[in-house]
């Protein structure tokens, strides 16, 4: 679902100081983030090799081969450029080795002064201002004149695609670095493996959680899709962040969609809240009780693969709303969580409990039913605006049935 993004010293044009308060955090996170990456770039690390563990030099790999495969799959250049090309990016003018930190930064700031124009808040040119952007943004629309970006419609789907970038450029930095670290002992999969900072347990077909991950799919996703594999998740150092929230009630495994590209960038730093990301009801993070909800924001990899999180959330005490509002920064007080209410919900009558660290989750896998409420939501959407406020548990590969 939607739903990354960073600028030190060495890049000259920084992003600028906003006038609110959450304007600025935002910006300061997305310094954060660019900066890490400028770090990566600034090494003499410079290309990846896929095959640098040379046979003969290293160990065979330790992970097993549906592990291999997904490691390969979300690392492949193949699935990055076909992610870029999907965003309509010009993969002549911009390869993806020459994608950086600081081509995405001053992306940035380029859609920063089109949102002050078309919001009315300064004055300029948003014929001048996207030209700008495209040129620092190479894009291919064949022989149509690339559109001005004079909407917020327009503008927040540019802003989507510098946050898919900022994914695969994180995840291309992983690689640099891992290439300088490897003393031709791992293999290069359990190399690329090591950089996710994750442990990725693969559990097969008798597999007491698999049969309950596939029933919760089957159940709330679209008939059409199949499981292909399943692995448990434990993201290091987010057991800690996630402690505080234990004794907080009301825990749901739910259900998040996404980019094949950005996969790696969440195994390694999370589920994040993105600089200008939002959506029907505000900035936080989103999720499902229907997988049917998620796969809508799975978008596919060259092979027509696709990958879904279930995440635990620590919703608490939910805030009910029943039509948008995408002023949403926070919480109401006196609430952890605000829920859209759907038309559309499993019924709890026949979720099951899942025990995870001793804390009882719930997990609805069952058909959604009709509710008898005025909503302008087909199915409910789950949302937190605190990033450890969640925990990522499963993800999931799956595929269009054959």
């Amino acid at each position: 679902m939607p739903p990354k993004r960073k600028v030190t010293s060495a890049v000259k044009t920084s992003v600028k100081q906003a006038k609110t308060d959450d304007d600025t955090d935002e910006k300061l996170t997305l310094k954060k983030k660019l900066s890490a990456l400028k770090k990566v770039e600034d090494k003499k690390t410079h290309k990846v090799d896929k095959n640098f563990c040379v046979a003969g030099d290293c160990l065979p790999s330790l992970l097993d081969e549906a592990t291999q495969g997904f490691v390969r799959r979300i690392f492949s250049a193949e699935t990055f450029e076909h992610a870029m090309r999907a965003l309509n990016l010009d993969l002549k003018k911009m390869p993806l080795g020459k994608l950086s930190a600081k081509q995405i930064a001053n992306a940035y700031e380029i859609l920063d002064e089109l949102e002050g124009v078309i919001e009315g808040k300064k004055k300029g040119d948003v014929t001048f201002l996207s030209s700008r952007f495209y040129t620092i943004m190479p894009h291919d629309f064949g022989r149509t004149r690339p559109p001005l970006i004079d909407t917020k419609e327009q503008l927040a789907s540019k802003f989507d695609m510098l946050n898919t970038l900022s994914d695969v450029a994180l995840a291309q930095a992983m690689q640099k670095e891992g290439v300088k670290g490897n003393q031709k002992k791992k293999h290069w999969i359990d190399e690329k493996y090591s950089l996710l900072d994750c442990d990725l347990d693969y559990l097969n077909a008798s597999d007491v959680n698999r049969r309950l991950v596939e029933e919760y799919f089957t159940e709330t996703g679209r008939d059409w899709f199949e499981i292909v594999h399943v692995w448990r998740v434990n993201r290091q150092r987010e057991g800690d962040r996630f402690r505080p929230y234990l004794k907080t009630g009301n825990h749901k495994l739910l259900w998040h969609g996404t980019n094949v590209a950005v996969v790696a960038a969440i195994l390694k730093s999370g589920l994040r809240i993105m600089p200008h990301s939002g959506g029907l009801v505000g900035k936080g993070i989103y999720f499902a009780s229907a997988a049917d909800k998620s796969q809508d924001y799975g978008w596919a990899d060259s092979d027509g693969y696709r990958i879904m999180f279930l995440a635990e959330v620590a919703l608490g005490k939910e805030h009910p709303i029943f039509h948008s509002d995408s002023s949403i920064r926070k919480a109401p007080d006196g609430f952890d969580s605000v829920v859209a209410q759907g038309k559309f919900e499993p019924d709890p009558k026949f979720g099951k409990v899942l025990q995870l660290d001793g804390v009882p989750v719930n997990v609805l896998c069952s058909k959604p039913v009709q509710r008898d409420i005025d909503s302008w939501f087909y199915y409910s959407e789950y949302l937190i605006y605190n990033e450890s406020q969640c925990r990522l548990r499963f993800v999931i590969l799956y595929r269009p049935k054959k």
